[in-house]
């Protein structure tokens, strides 16, 4: 895999997606905690950067690759990654997910709500979403989103099962 990135960056030097993906690559092997594999991947993300800089995809990847030892910093790439696109509900449902896992469910709830409210038509927002609430135990929040996504999906039986056992707290 590598070496196939490595020649296309080689045929191809200014196309961000190369790298992109040789970033993306070296990242997976970091939590097997091969040798180089980190400092790889930053190199690699590094000329995404200089090649695309206003990339949100590229500060929500740096920041699950940063997730694993500064916490501060991933946060920070995150918010810059909504900030180039607010409706990107990948980085938004990242930070929700950070700030429920830090005890901040109030914030993460918030930022969850306020999302909902600005893109109401976003479908697998209202997935997730009903899975958090459902998370944190509130099946009455939870149990809306899946009813409005079963009268999207009426004849989606992953959705009427989820609110079935929802609605008789199986």
């Amino acid at each position: 895999v590598i070496s196939s990135y490595e020649k296309a960056i080689e045929y191809d030097p200014g196309n961000y997606n190369n790298y992109f993906g040789l970033a993306n690559f070296y990242s997976t092997l970091v939590p097997l905690e091969i040798p180089g594999s980190k400092q790889a991947s930053l190199n690699a993300y590094a000329k995404v950067l200089e090649l695309k800089p206003n990339n949100p995809l590229l500060f929500l990847q740096m920041a699950k690759l940063a997730s694993f030892d500064d916490e501060i910093l991933a946060e920070e790439l995150i918010k810059k990654s909504i900030s180039l696109k607010p409706n990107y509900f990948d980085a938004v449902h990242s930070l929700v997910q950070f700030d429920l896992e830090k005890g901040n469910i109030d914030k993460g709830i918030d930022l969850l709500e306020k999302y909902l409210a600005s893109y109401p038509q976003d479908l697998e927002a209202k997935y997730k979403a009903g899975v958090i609430y459902f998370k944190i135990k509130d099946f009455k929040k939870s149990i809306e989103q899946f009813e409005i996504l079963a009268q999207e999906y009426p004849d989606n039986l992953e959705i009427k099962s989820i609110l079935e056992k929802l609605k008789t707290g199986n």
